[in-house]
């Protein structure tokens, strides 16, 4: 049923009924913002515009870029599709904060009060980038060393020039955009002396550039909205809002730099300096077995002036490159579309992390190294500890995706493999390995349990997968990555359904 005022309005029955049954006037007289504007949009798609409607009146706490760009890109939409007759009732500003963040102000004449959204938070806006996917769309490596390689092996190859203050790797032509000015010298040089940490500032660049780019494209392939035509006009404020993405990506680059300085300047680690030098000494007797982190030592061998925080009289150790390292790759797992190849290569990273101190801390009670609960528990103490930096939320995206699909899939991939390599292999290093993986992978799971509070402290079953024939090739390549061979293998694979009997 619905009261009709005249021949072209009505009021819902949903309206009567909140009236006959509010608690007070000012409910019972509340109208909803689309109940006020609708008829503004003759022939347009409702479910459209309430989708845009609802976008601009959701999920205001949000600081970074990509909110904002959604409520710019939902008001400006939503005003576009309104009848001419009642466009100049939307309004909308962006103003400066002059803090590094901007203030997107948005109303509906007669339909809804003024929202004020806050964006540019570079805390926000640097998570979010950490999360994105590598790509060169910003061709900041050079393309050349791309062809047939995986980005991430091109990347692994970057290393700086001290002498000519540039990095290696990196196009002539984009050396100036990959921000080195932004850089003191003493970060510079540990940069030359460890060519990871080169590794991970241009990994940075390239997924900022990634970012900010999205935003800037999206806006201006904006059905009907041609930028410069907008000057002068009611609409200038998106303008002013495509010209803000350009001075946040300066601000969010200038504040990143901050924090890869207060991490890599003095470069600080928690540890006894004497037994950081044990470590590295450890790495050095046992090179074959630790090969990431003897090139690092091998490295710095020849000046140990550069290990050696003068000031603060703290050693960087392979160990803090290896854990450096991993810190950038674990963001990969916080992402809609994990990589495997990426977490099994942090997997690998963490695993010689763990190795090392527990090797080191136990070189001398051979009955302790072979206590296989304990390593465990060792290695899910580092692995909380990687992690500390990270909210509550990022660690709840971690799970979800490693009890999820992706991690009972890649588990399963794991465990076959381990399997296959038990059964054809004599090498115990290398069936001790393909099986800490196994377990590590579990332990990443427990951990995050663990830190999350959650009362279950359980694993769910990975995927089983019975053959070999059943991996595809990516994931072939993903165990390559932490040296596992199957095409050394000419059985096929293991058949679980025999073993089972």
């Amino acid at each position: 049923m619905s009261l009709y005022l005249s021949p072209y309005r009505a009021i819902s029955n949903e309206y009567i009924q909140n009236a006959l049954k509010s608690p007070s006037k000012e409910k019972a007289t509340r109208i909803e913002i689309w109940e006020k504007i609708k008829d503004w949009f003759c022939g347009t798609n409702t479910s459209e515009a309430l989708g845009k409607l609802y976008d601009l009146t959701h999920h205001n706490d949000k600081s970074d870029i990509e909110s904002a760009f959604k409520k710019v890109t939902a008001f400006y939409q939503l005003k576009k599709m309104a009848c001419p007759g009642h466009q100049n009732k939307f309004r909308a500003d962006i103003a400066d904060n002059q803090d590094g963040t901007h203030t997107f102000s948005y109303s509906i004449e007669d339909a809804m009060d003024e929202f004020k959204v806050v964006y540019g938070n570079t805390e926000g806006d640097i998570s979010a980038i950490k999360k994105r996917k590598l790509t060169n769309d910003s061709e900041i490596l050079e393309k050349n060393n791309i062809t047939n390689q995986r980005i991430v092996v091109t990347l692994g190859k970057v290393n700086y020039d001290s002498e000519q203050d540039k990095l290696e790797g990196v196009s002539a032509a984009n050396q100036r955009r990959v921000g080195l000015h932004l850089l003191d010298d003493r970060v510079k040089q540990k940069m030359a002396t460890y060519p990871s940490l080169a590794q991970i500032w241009i990994l940075f660049q390239m997924k900022c550039f990634d970012y900010y780019a999205q935003q800037r494209s999206s806006l201006d392939a904006m059905n009907g909205l041609n930028m410069t035509s907008v000057i002068g006009t009611a609409d200038e404020w998106i303008y002013h809002f495509s010209q803000s993405i350009n001075e946040i990506k300066t601000h969010t680059k200038k504040s990143y730099a901050k924090q890869f300085h207060d991490l890599i300047n003095p470069l600080k680690i928690n540890a006894d300096p004497k037994l950081l030098e044990e470590i590295d000494n450890y790495i050095l007797e046992n090179n074959k077995k630790y090969p990431f982190a003897y090139e690092h030592i091998k490295k710095s061998t020849p000046d140990k002036d550069i290990l050696i925080d003068r000031d603060h009289h703290q050693m960087m150790s392979a160990s803090k490159v290896i854990r450096t390292l991993a810190l950038n790759e674990i963001t990969g797992l916080m992402s809609d579309t994990p990589d495997a190849d990426l977490f099994l290569e942090y997997l690998s990273h963490i695993k010689d992390e763990i190795d090392i101190l527990w090797s080191s801390t136990h070189k001398n009670d051979p009955k302790q190294q072979l206590d296989q609960g304990a390593y465990r528990d060792c290695a899910r103490g580092v692995l909380s500890q990687l992690w500390s930096f990270l909210s509550a939320g990022d660690k709840e995206k971690m799970l979800e995706n490693m009890e999820g699909q992706f991690g009972q899939r890649l588990r399963g991939v794991v465990e076959l493999a381990a399997e296959e390599v038990g059964q054809n292999e004599e090498d115990r290093i290398l069936i001790s390995t393909i099986y800490k993986y196994s377990f590590l992978m579990e332990d990443v799971v427990l951990a995050l349990r663990n830190d999350l509070g959650k009362e279950e402290f359980v694993v769910g079953n990975p995927e089983n997968i019975k053959q070999l024939s059943e991996l595809i090739n990516s994931e072939i390549q993903a165990l390559l990555q932490v040296g596992i061979d199957l095409s050394r293998y000419p059985s096929g694979g293991v058949d679980k359904t025999v073993l089972s009997y």
